[in-house]
């Protein structure tokens, strides 16, 4: 679901995919995180849940694995690296996990993408940009 969500947000976001514990076992979990004027919060679809960052983590002994701004994701879509996981079936759970080993190897065969050229898209990336960078700046 944070995958889907990403775009909803007015504030700069970040999907967090890592750990987390219940019932004594590990799970692979992707929550959001929302940068505010007075810190960051994390949504989590899943259990239903919007708190500050440093609460989430505690309650629920989340461990980060990776992640991706809105931004990245954007342009990863713009990029055509989206598109090209989408019609090779991939799952959408290891992009969020891999990301980065993922973008060292399209950037090694980036002839397999077919890169978008959206003026929209590349409207709302440089607006994200600057939101991002006013919040981070505080």
């Amino acid at each position: 679901m944070s995958f889907g969500l990403i775009n909803y947000f007015e504030n700069p976001a970040t999907i967090l995919t890592g750990t987390y514990e219940r019932y004594k076992k590990k799970h692979l979990h992707s929550v959001i995180e929302i940068k505010e004027k007075d810190g960051s919060y994390i949504v989590d679809y899943t259990l239903n849940l919007y708190m500050q960052k440093e609460f989430y983590v505690e309650l629920t002994r989340f461990k980060e694995i990776e992640a991706i701004k809105d931004i990245e994701w954007m342009e990863d879509n713009q990029n055509g690296i989206l598109d090209f996981l989408g019609k090779i079936g991939f799952n959408t759970k290891p992009y969020l996990t891999f990301r980065q080993e993922l973008k060292r190897g399209f950037e090694r065969n980036n002839e397999m993408l077919t890169k978008t050229d959206n003026k929209e898209l590349e409207n709302r990336i440089a607006e994200m940009k600057k939101r991002r960078e006013e919040i981070e700046e505080r």
